[in-house]
């Protein structure tokens, strides 16, 4: 028969604490840095953000590259659209860009587009041919990679797939400053933590001075206390 598991007395108590001591320091240590942490924190997850996808990014265009065909085509679509910002500001940008690719099914959306318009004064939302300003320009060459009934799996412009495959970093700052992020903070309240609390420094050291005037009058009352 299985002999039952006994919890060990105090247990739960012990975690209680643990959890709670921690919320101290982390709530001690953040006084008056709040800001401070605001900052790193939101670089951290900027960082973070941006780390999947673009290791993603990396991984397919990678496997585009070994694995894929090269085409030209020019029966080429670029779709623009507005992107929110920041208190309601905006920037056009391209979202997809549609091509035919010889010896396909149908028509593909290319994957790691560029999507930064360098000036996008008078740019228009919507499917439209492509511009020297939009980029995507026919003749355009394409590496992709097909399935065995004809249809596209993925496809990468040739620029594209040049900024991706040509020693790329990307997903290493991405994940840098994410991690960069979440230290600069611990460290933050850390050092905020013991300022705070007052931890003692260095013992001062009693001048010499004072230590013979001690020694010189304790020994006077020595001996004032003999003649006595």
């Amino acid at each position: 028969m299985a002999s039952l598991a006994i919890p060990e007395p105090g247990l739960p108590q012990r975690r209680h604490d643990w959890v709670e001591a921690v919320a101290q320091w982390f709530v001690r240590g953040s006084e008056g840095i709040r800001w401070l942490l605001a900052v790193f924190v939101v670089a951290s997850v900027f960082g973070f953000y941006f780390f999947p996808g673009d290791l993603a990014d990396r991984n397919r265009a990678e496997r585009v590259a070994a694995d894929g065909q090269w085409g030209t085509t020019t029966n080429v679509n670029v779709h623009v659209g507005w992107v929110l910002g920041f208190k309601g500001t905006g920037y056009y940008a391209i979202k997809d860009v549609r091509v035919h690719l010889p010896g396909t099914v149908g028509p593909a959306l290319l994957d790691n587009v560029d999507g930064v318009l360098p000036d996008d004064t008078d740019a228009r939302e919507g499917w439209q041919a492509p511009t020297e300003r939009t980029g995507y320009t026919p003749p355009l060459r394409v590496r992709y990679l097909t399935n065995a009934r004809g249809e596209v799996g993925a496809a990468i412009a040739q620029d594209d797939l040049t900024y991706w495959t040509t020693g790329n970093n990307d997903p290493e700052v991405g994940l840098a400053i994410g991690l960069a992020g979440l230290a600069l903070a611990l460290a933050a309240i850390t050092l905020n933590h013991a300022r705070l609390t007052g931890h003692p420094g260095p013992r001062r050291r009693t001048p010499r001075a004072y230590r013979r005037t001690g020694t010189y009058t304790a020994g006077q009352r020595n001996r004032l206390r003999h003649r006595e």
